[in-house]
């Protein structure tokens, strides 16, 4: 685990906000994207741009793999709010493909469609 001043996070956040909503998730945790998938949703974290609620995600990988998914997912993102929980999604969708099977290549294929380049694919899983 990484200490909680060098986790990453990103969020919807105000100082002052009666209510934050903090949520820590590894890239390969089946529970993690199930949550993601039924809970959290670009709509509901851009609500809370708009209210007094603050949203916070925290990564929190198990393991190396999902290490590599949250590095992928932050240089695509290239730190735009909107952009790192649509790559969120996107791994969480795709975690039987990348996960189970070959992590490299896929996680590079996976940048490649976002635009990284190949090698920076690679770099990273």
């Amino acid at each position: 685990m990484l200490p909680s001043r060098i986790a990453a996070r990103h969020g919807a956040r105000s100082r002052s906000a009666p209510v934050t909503i903090t949520e820590y998730a590894s890239m390969t945790c089946p529970h993690c994207s199930a949550f993601n998938e039924a809970v959290v949703s670009e709509d509901q974290v851009g609500i809370y741009r708009h209210r007094q609620d603050s949203y916070v995600f925290r990564e929190f990988p198990l393991d190396i793999k999902a290490a590599a998914g949250s590095m992928l997912a932050r240089c695509i993102a290239k730190g735009r709010f909107g952009e790192i929980f649509r790559c969120y999604r996107l791994l969480f969708k795709q975690q039987n493909d990348w996960v189970m099977k070959n992590t490299a290549e896929t996680l590079a294929r996976i940048g490649k469609q976002a635009g990284l380049s190949q090698q920076a694919g690679r770099g990273i899983a």
